[in-house]
């Protein structure tokens, strides 16, 4: 499709997952197409490398990429194919182009333009200057121009994305998708020492705006989840910002709507008072079924040393509030860094064991990962922990040492002899208990499935206190050696059984009432 001067522009999304969108790429083609300009979106969603480049469309003038710390090295390869085959004009953006851009222009030649910060408005202004030679915004760099550029950040937000995910897909597909929506522009207020998102002051939609747009997805497409991705729905953290999303539960309860939702908070977004029990009690009742914490740690030095204002008092009392209200709490978790030593990571046991976390991930998966430019990274640096090349920092796969040596050996037993064959499970205690809870909201038929599905958590929650507590608290790398094909294999047995249990779960969530 050509935009309004001629343009053949194209914005193309590398996600893994079909059931989620590209937020950032659709507001961008929701804005342009709101000012009378034609954009196309391409979505190579789930498909490996090899699959996405035959399949790349190669008759565009300008192709837009959003960067992620996932794809970014997809995203040069492609442009590569573009560049060689093709005449047109490569844009990067998004969080990770905005972080990294001065050595994306390093690591690529096939890159004409970097947008720093929000992209919507700076995007028009290129496809402007290819055609009209007008002015670019100072928003924008270029190889030639890598210094004189400062972030933009949006302004008012009064347009919609655009839909062609769903509008170019079957009713029954996106029945179980997720749609991604922002109460807000894309920005983070915390301060945490690992954090590698764009800050800036909140600007926010209106809530009718959201309110209309919920609505209108859920009517024209089916869909039934709504995922707020902001980094702290609650941002900037005062009784206006709480009593907003009030009046956004308010109004969506007001639709008769049968939905639920996801959104991500902060372990002091909430405390044990009459007002935040009576939103939480609201929200639930809403259908926010899931809520994400940034929890990170269950010691106090650890949680200084993040940044994140909190103690380990308020992150049992968030979770505690949340579980009351039967809202699952999905938590963020740092259980190993370079500077944990045993005694630290015994109280992360003491703490997630105390939760009840069945989440294996939580003990085998959540380490530190250190990216280039974060505090964090400057820190390790000074202190000569950093063992990896320079540009692995992009991405999860940088290494550094351990300041306690029997720290980096249990760290390095688990890498070696769990880590893949955990992630490997595809069904995670975690994600099917807060699936449950969805759709017994959506359909209180899917409690028939309860019973066995807690039989199952109970017995795996049990293994993991007894394996982690020789790993974790005893520090016996060598007994635990003996036990952990048993322990593997026994939570790969129990494979089958969710495996039915999901399933089962998928055709409530299906075919529950769209409306109340």
């Amino acid at each position: 499709m050509n935009n309004k001067k001629g343009l053949k522009t194209v914005l193309v999304s590398t996600n893994t997952s079909y059931r989620f969108s590209n937020l950032e790429n659709d507001q961008i083609a929701g804005f342009l197409r709101n000012q009378g300009y034609s954009v196309d979106l391409f979505y190579a969603h789930g498909r490996d490398m090899e699959d996405k480049l035959n399949h790349l469309p190669l008759e565009y003038d300008l192709y837009y990429f959003s960067l992620s710390f996932k794809n970014y090295k997809q995203c040069i390869e492609l442009s590569k194919i573009i560049k060689m085959n093709t005449q047109a004009i490569i844009v990067y953006g998004g969080k990770f182009s905005t972080r990294y851009y001065d050595d994306l222009f390093d690591m690529t030649a096939s890159v004409d333009y970097i947008i720093i910060g929000d992209c919507e408005y700076p995007f028009q202004t290129i496809i402007d200057h290819i055609i009209d030679g007008t002015p670019i915004h100072g928003s924008v760099a270029s190889m030639n121009n890598r210094r004189n550029v400062e972030p933009y950040h949006t302004g008012e937000i009064d347009y919609f994305p655009a839909y062609d995910y769903y509008e170019n897909d079957t009713e029954k597909r996106n029945v179980r998708k997720e749609y991604c929506i922002q109460s807000k522009n894309n920005v983070c207020m915390g301060k945490c020492v690992f954090c590698t998102e764009q800050k800036g002051e909140p600007i926010f939609k209106s809530v009718q705006h959201i309110v209309d747009e919920i609505v209108y997805v859920a009517n024209k497409f089916g869909i039934k989840k709504f995922f707020f991705t902001d980094d702290n729905l609650f941002d900037p953290n005062t009784s206006a910002a709480k009593e907003r999303i009030k009046e956004i539960c308010l109004k969506i309860q007001e639709t008769k709507l049968n939905l639920v939702f996801k959104c991500y908070i902060k372990a002091f977004s909430f405390n044990d008072t009459t007002e935040d029990r009576a939103l939480l009690k609201l929200m639930s009742t809403v259908g926010f079924k899931t809520i994400f914490v940034g929890i990170e740690s269950g010691n106090q030095e650890d949680l200084d040393f993040y940044n994140k204002f909190t103690t380990v008092e308020d992150n049992y009392m968030i979770l505690n509030l949340l579980n009351e209200y039967g809202i699952v709490p999905q938590i963020g978790f740092i259980n190993i860094n370079p500077y944990t030593t045993m005694d630290k990571l015994k109280k992360n046991y003491d703490f997630l064991t105390s939760i009840e976390m069945d989440n294996l991930f939580m003990y085998v998966c959540s380490y530190m990962r250190v990216y280039k430019a974060t505090p964090v990274y400057y820190k390790m640096i000074k202190d000569g922990l950093l063992i990896t090349a320079e540009w692995v920092y992009f991405d999860d796969q940088g290494l550094y040492r351990f300041v306690d040596k029997q720290v980096g050996e249990i760290f390095n037993f688990i890498r070696n002899f769990m880590y893949d064959r955990v992630r490997n499970l595809d069904y995670e205690m975690d994600w099917l208990l807060y699936f449950y809870e969805e759709c017994f909201k959506l359909n209180p038929i899917a409690q028939n499935f309860k019973e066995n599905l807690f039989e199952i958590r109970s017995a795996q929650l049990e293994r993991i206190k007894s394996f982690f507590y020789i790993l974790m608290v005893e520090g016996n790398i060598s007994k635990a050696q003996d036990n952990v094909e048993a322990f593997l294999e026994s939570f790969e047995h129990d494979q089958d059984y969710l495996e039915k249990i999901h399933k089962n779960l998928v055709k409530v969530y299906v075919n529950a009432p769209l409306y109340r």
